[in-house]
């Protein structure tokens, strides 16, 4: 899962840089009214970081306990919560929960088909799930470049092992192309929301000077682009 020394590092910064995981964290949240799922007894959130998400749906749903989980406490919202430190991959969770929510987590996870076994034996009957990840074209821009970048899951493949233990509700798949002046931008945001590996780079002089020359092909009349490919999904346990 997302390693803490990295999320340590980033924390104080990360609400006001991560504009592309609260976008996510509104559209989850508004596909959930749309289908009338916000009223929970037991609430579950992965990853809560430094509580970005959790601020989000909490003001929309209705639940009666909260737990929140990462691997330490970073949540900096005033709001009453259990929490279940620890990897969510290696962690034994005794509890059951009507709904397990996360945004913007599952893309470090390193088996998610063993997390989705987890997730069926730790929710009960006619529970919700409803998670966000990204897909293959996320930050496509840097592996080309630099050649590091996770190894996500692609769309069909998140179906196919959701459907194995769940009834998917809503899926859906979105690609956006966030604009910034100049590269040095970029990889402020990368610094500051510890997105992806190039943050942890040690850079030579010429190394940063051929990134910001290779970056040139990514540049149109609006300034450098960026790509995010969020996916969106809702499912109930069978």
């Amino acid at each position: 899962m997302y390693p803490e020394n990295r999320f340590v590092k980033v924390a104080d910064f990360y609400n006001d840089n991560a504009f592309i995981q609260r976008r996510m964290g509104e559209e989850l949240v508004s596909y959930m009214r749309g289908f009338d799922l916000l009223n929970f007894d037991k609430v579950f959130e992965i990853g809560c970081g430094t509580g970005l998400f959790t601020n989000i749906y909490t003001k929309e749903i209705k639940y009666q306990v909260l737990y929140l989980n990462d691997v330490k406490n970073f949540v900096k919202i005033n709001i009453a919560y259990k929490f279940i430190a620890g990897d969510i991959e290696k962690i034994t969770i005794d509890e059951q929960f009507n709904l397990v929510i996360s945004n913007a987590v599952f893309q470090w996870i390193n088996n998610i088909s063993e997390l989705f076994d987890k997730l069926h034996k730790i929710t009960n009957k006619s529970s919700t799930i409803a998670f966000t990840t990204f897909g293959p074209k996320n930050l496509y821009q840097i592996k080309d470049i630099l050649g590091i970048g996770l190894d996500y899951l692609d769309y069909e493949s998140y179906k196919k092992l959701l459907n194995e233990k769940f009834k998917i509700i809503l899926a859906e798949e979105k690609v956006y192309d966030v604009v910034f002046p100049n590269v040095k931008d970029i990889l402020k945001h990368f610094k500051y929301t510890g997105v992806n590996g190039v943050e942890r780079t040690r850079w030579s002089k010429r190394d940063y000077n051929f990134f910001i020359n290779a970056y040139e092909k990514y540049k149109n009349s609006y300034g450098y682009l960026l790509t995010y490919n969020p996916f969106y999904f809702i499912v109930k346990r069978r």
